[in-house]
């Protein structure tokens, strides 16, 4: 295996594509708001917006 072939990254099929750039965005908000978010919020944000 040579080097360059190691950094490679697979892509991946997205399945909602908008949940994809909506939930980091709310993230990114709160997070500037001081807003703690654990992973059950992010998870209940996601399935509101789906």
């Amino acid at each position: 295996m040579d080097p360059s072939s190691l950094n490679a990254k697979r892509q991946r099929l997205v399945q909602h594509p908008v949940l994809e750039e909506a939930v980091p965005l709310w993230v990114l908000q709160c997070q500037h708001r001081g807003v703690i978010i654990t992973g059950d919020i992010i998870c209940a944000k996601a399935h509101r917006l789906a």
